[in-house]
């Protein structure tokens, strides 16, 4: 019984190491022209990437300077009325 089992565990094993072999067999390494590729590809992302925080960035200086303006505004409407009653 326990020489049954060990040949199904030995024969198993040996298939999976056939496997991995014609996986290890098929293995590809890329091209230069590939790698290249890739490279252009990532500064692009990256390009993009800080494209984008500088109009976040460029939206939050106009949201708070147009609030900064309208809370002068309001604190100069806000004090006339109190000057012309003195």
């Amino acid at each position: 019984m326990k020489c049954q089992i060990k040949k199904k565990f030995m024969s198993a094993n040996r298939f999976e190491n056939q496997v991995q072999q014609k996986m290890d067999e098929l293995r590809l390494q890329p091209t230069a022209q590939v790698w290249e590729e890739v490279e252009r590809r990532i500064r692009e992302k990256k390009r993009r990437r800080i494209i984008v925080f500088w109009f976040l960035f460029a939206g939050l200086l106009l949201s708070g300077g147009g609030w900064w303006i309208k809370a002068i505004d309001m604190k100069i409407k806000w004090q006339s009325p109190l000057k012309k009653m003195k």
